[in-house]
């Protein structure tokens, strides 16, 4: 009893201590403690369709050599999020939403124009759905890119896509990706040359 009293026994304790430590396995990492937990994005890139989303994805894979996972609503390739709509996502109000006194016709108070216009979610299967998603990932993202069709009408589903989830279209954070061509050569060319969703402003 004397000697595991002794200093000699709490130097021997403390070096079975040591030794523990340096064979027990390293701590998990968050990603592998919570594999529930949503990291931030780095990027948030919005495609008019999902088949537009895949190829995207396919090539931040291709050209950062990851993988690409499918989630419910979009795709995920290492920090970047590729997500979509599914065409016009949101529309404008009718007249009556504005003034209770416009649901009637009546050549009297034309023109209607509201002092500023209002939109809705559209109504269809899978679209409120959708909507969620892209506003969940677009509240963790550093950066956005706007990648509708080139086209006026690709320019304005996305950048009301934008605006409706509380974030200017055209401040510094969103990036334009103006793809005319699905090739891979193409789709790769055209993610090095992104620019500024504010130069593509006049379309919107």
């Amino acid at each position: 009893e004397a000697f595991f009293g002794s200093p000699f026994s709490m130097v021997l304790e403390l070096h079975r201590l040591i030794s523990r430590r340096l064979h027990t396995p390293s701590p998990l990492s968050i990603r592998d403690q919570f594999p529930g937990v949503r990291l931030q994005m780095t990027t948030v890139w919005i495609a008019e369709k999902p088949s537009a989303a895949k190829t995207i994805a396919d090539a931040l894979a291709r050209t950062s050599r990851s993988s690409v996972q499918r989630n419910d609503g979009y795709f995920k390739v290492g920090d970047n999020a590729v997500t979509f709509a599914r065409g016009h996502l949101f529309e404008l109000a009718q007249a009556h939403d504005y003034d209770s006194s416009w649901k009637t016709w009546s050549l009297k108070p034309l023109p209607l124009i509201p002092q500023s216009f209002i939109s809705f979610p559209r109504k269809g299967s899978g679209i409120p759905a959708q909507i969620r998603t892209i506003k969940g990932l677009l509240k963790s993202a550093r950066s956005v890119v706007n990648a509708g069709d080139a086209a006026r009408e690709g320019q304005l589903i996305i950048d009301n896509v934008i605006r409706e989830s509380g974030i200017d279209p055209f401040s510094s954070k969103v990036q334009r990706l103006w793809l005319s061509s699905y090739a891979d050569q193409d789709v790769d060319r055209a993610i090095a040359g992104i620019k500024p969703n504010a130069e593509r402003k006049a379309l919107s």
